[in-house]
């Protein structure tokens, strides 16, 4: 199957502007194979990794789960929590998308999951 006009359109948008969020969704569509593009993890990864250093939090986790399962690189888990802990600290509270924005409620009344306090505790619960 031939890649979709939307992936080629991200494709070149991608190289062409870099903006890091269309490096990031052109990732995914790598990562997963999906619109007719085949799955590539290492490419995918290198497109993350040029969002990520264009502060893209997204990318910057999915890198770091990409180092972590050792998925289109090497697996490094020191690499990985570096990766992460940069996203983590885009979206500590104060942001716009803080943790505890994100997190899904429970059911029944409502109150939220609770993984521990802090700074360690926001991380852990913006993982989780």
């Amino acid at each position: 199957m031939a890649p979709t006009k939307e992936a080629q359109r991200m494709r070149r948008a991608a190289e062409r502007k870099g903006k890091a969020e269309d490096q990031y969704r052109l990732g995914l569509l790598l990562y997963h194979g999906e619109e007719g593009l085949k799955q590539d993890k290492v490419a995918a990864t290198q497109w993350f990794r040029k969002a990520a250093a264009k502060e893209h939090a997204g990318a910057q986790t999915v890198l770091g789960a990409c180092y972590i399962n050792g998925e289109g690189v090497e697996q490094n888990h020191a690499i990985a929590a570096t990766w992460v802990i940069k996203a983590t600290d885009q979206r500590a509270p104060g942001r716009s998308r803080a943790p505890r924005q994100t997190l899904p409620r429970r059911q029944g009344r409502g109150s939220r999951r609770r993984t521990g306090g802090g700074v360690v505790g926001e991380r852990r619960r913006w993982w989780l």
